[in-house]
């Protein structure tokens, strides 16, 4: 699997676990600034996994 299906499918997973969050007509700024930093740590673990293994 590439890199990028990865952040699609991660990106995905997390919109999925947070949609009840997400307010009707906009995402606060603080909202996409959370969610971007857990996104970004949950890549960067993915990666690590992923490199460990090569």
């Amino acid at each position: 699997m590439t890199l990028l299906r990865e952040r699609e499918l991660l990106a995905m997973e997390y919109l999925d676990r947070h949609w009840d969050e997400l307010p009707c007509e906009e995402l606060p700024l603080k909202w996409i600034a959370e969610l971007a930093q857990e996104f970004d740590a949950a890549l960067e673990d993915r990666w690590n996994e992923w490199r460990a293994t090569k």
